[in-house]
């Protein structure tokens, strides 16, 4: 809430896309169900959105914990095969301001990110303020699979990104939005307003306590917009509308 010059930041953390990056020489393959063709890319959906003092706050605060705890619940689940359930922290408030960040981005990449006025201030106050944010939003994280013979492998799974997709819904009679977003082999989505008990306390959800949660599989074709995108994707491959070999 101070004038201040702003640095480029991130939603989905750049973390991730660096990663992605590196296995193609700085480049990523761009898919959409648009009318773009298949095309590489080095767009991470980066815009000016937090003056430096506040971006550190965020990554110290949100983004290295999360990464942190993905990356060791990755490969535990990696190792052992089994869909546990795992120490938590600082998970619930990752999600929620990757969200906002999204919302107050003028990136391409999140143009389906909106939040009321209400909401993106509430959820701004409660993140400066280090609020609990139980009250606000329910957040759920799964396991991205392919139970597909031959299909794609966890590893491969682990390098999709998709940024938030929006849903809209009704729960007992009131109006919610739904954003799921995928990265790093996980789909977490995250419910505006808080859904109601006990639907909100099933355990594949997150509270913004220090507690612990249970990533069950989900399988990549059972998700309605990577679907439609693989499928609009591999059209424009067959059709050769691709700006790249292979």
């Amino acid at each position: 809430m101070k004038k201040a010059e702003l640095c480029v930041s991130h939603a989905i953390p750049n973390a991730y896309f660096r990663k992605m990056f590196r296995m193609d020489g700085g480049n990523a393959i761009h898919l959409t169900d648009g009318p773009d063709k298949n095309k590489k890319t080095q767009d991470s959906g980066s815009d000016y959105l937090l003056c430096e003092q506040c971006e550190d706050a965020f990554n110290a605060e949100f983004d290295r914990p999360a990464i942190s705890f993905l990356k060791k619940y990755r490969t535990q689940i990696s190792s052992t095969g089994h869909r546990g359930i795992y120490p938590i922290r600082n998970l619930f408030q990752f999600v929620v301001s990757v969200i906002w960040r999204a919302a107050v981005s003028r990136a391409s990449l999140y143009s389906q990110v909106q939040l009321s006025s209400a909401d993106e201030f509430r959820i701004r106050s409660a993140l400066f303020n280090r609020k609990q944010l139980r009250n606000v939003a329910s957040v759920s994280i799964r396991n991205l699979s392919d139970s597909t013979p031959n299909g794609f492998s966890e590893s491969e799974l682990a390098n999709f990104i998709q940024p938030p997709a929006r849903f809209d819904g009704i729960s007992k009679g009131k109006n919610y939005a739904l954003y799921a977003m995928i990265f790093d082999g996980f789909v977490l989505t995250i419910h505006l307003p808080r859904l109601p008990y006990p639907r909100g306390r099933k355990r594949t959800f997150v509270t913004s306590e220090h507690r612990r949660v249970f990533a069950a599989d989900f399988d990549i074709f059972s998700y309605p917009p990577m679907l439609q995108v693989m499928r609009s994707a591999f059209q424009k491959y067959k059709a050769g509308h691709q700006t790249f070999k292979g």
